[in-house]
């Protein structure tokens, strides 16, 4: 599997969605939230799929690229600076050497001299709207960071895990592959609709009612799912949706041949539900 850091992504759930796929010999994946579009990328980088749709309404992918050259350049940059890559081994920190030995450290966090160091780097070298960027991953920033409505250069304070680009040039590569759209989600649903059949499995993943989602420039509310779910219902696709509330699975789904499946969120530790509609 090959994911990208990502604030909610659905990593989590790529071994259900893959076995749906396999067991209903789906060709096709449709996702009106695409989010990190993981779940798209992998079912088409691992053959289970012919095609796959994606939608980026937010734009997250337009600037990556650019995103990872800059990276490279500050971990480059960070490195002449004298910066010093850490890690956990279990739950020590732990330093690299030059010599690629490792150290025992109390924290992953920079001592105050390097911190300032990579703020200036970062400073210099980095437009403020590729910040939100950086704060992913944990590389330069604490877990959570991304999803602050504003990225501070105080919250860059890490040097950490692993620095290199090449997994997530991979992914960008497999991105490229698949078709990208940058629409409403409606939009995006209505376009494809001459395309949907038996074969084709629409993947539902909006933002949860009753939930703070920071990382989605809008809200999704509880009328909006109604309504996305009705209409879902009159195509002739076969659909999953993605759902934290149990109980509003068994009252929205209660008239569709449906299965619940039961997961983890992408932050391990709230439940998440998945729902696979068959018509």
């Amino acid at each position: 599997m090959i994911i990208i850091p990502f604030s909610g992504s659905k990593r989590n759930a790529y071994k259900k969605v893959a076995g749906i796929v396999k067991d209903y010999r789906y060709d096709s994946a449709y996702e009106p939230f695409g989010g990190s579009c993981v779940l798209s990328v992998n079912l088409y980088n691992d053959g289970l799929v012919e095609k796959a749709v994606a939608n980026d309404y937010d734009h997250f992918f337009d600037d990556y690229e650019t995103y990872l050259d800059l990276k490279d350049k500050v971990v480059e940059l960070g490195y002449k600076a004298g910066l010093k890559r850490t890690t956990y081994n279990g739950n020590q920190a732990v330093m690299f050497l030059e010599d690629g030995s490792k150290v025992n450290v109390d924290s992953i966090m920079l001592k105050d001299k390097e911190r300032k160091t990579l703020q200036t780097i970062i400073k210099d070298n980095v437009p403020e709207k590729y910040w939100r960027y950086f704060a992913l991953g944990s590389n330069f920033t604490f877990s959570g960071v991304s999803t602050h409505d504003k990225i501070r250069l105080s919250d860059f304070a890490t040097f950490s895990r692993y620095l290199k680009t090449d997994k997530q040039r991979k992914y960008i590569d497999v991105l490229k592959q698949i078709t990208l759209e940058n629409l409403d989600y409606m939009d995006f649903l209505i376009k494809h609709s001459a395309n949907f059949d038996s074969k084709s499995l629409i993947i539902v993943d909006p933002p949860y009612p009753k939930s703070e989602q920071r990382q989605y420039k809008n809200t999704f509310d509880e009328g909006q799912s109604m309504e996305l779910i009705q209409y879902l219902n009159c195509l002739p696709s076969d659909y999953i949706y993605f759902h934290g509330d149990l109980d509003d699975i068994h009252l929205w789904f209660s008239d569709t041949d449906h299965t619940i499946m039961t997961g983890k969120g992408g932050d391990g530790k709230r439940n998440e539900y998945l729902v696979h509609v068959r018509k």
